[in-house]
């Protein structure tokens, strides 16, 4: 009697240490946020105007203004 006693509280201890944790289902990013970041247009190899250069300049800037605002919206939605 001792022994089936012995036995079954091992076996009902035992079934404690199977849980399992939880599987968390994680989304991909959303479509717009998921595209590669551009670095804009590349500078001129040879000599250029100092308004092309500019210009350049400014696109690179708003290429990589869309890139950290891209960024901090991934992050954001991002779970916890």
């Amino acid at each position: 009697m001792s022994r089936l006693l012995i036995l079954s509280s091992l076996a009902l201890l035992s079934t404690g240490c199977a849980v399992q944790a939880p599987i968390r289902q994680i989304d991909p990013p959303p479509a717009d946020l998921a595209i590669r970041c551009e670095a804009g247009p590349d500078y001129p190899t040879t000599g250029a105007r100092l308004a092309d250069v500019l210009d350049i300049v400014g696109k690179r800037e708003a290429a990589a203004a869309d890139c950290r605002a891209r960024h901090r919206a991934l992050v954001a939605a991002w779970p916890k």
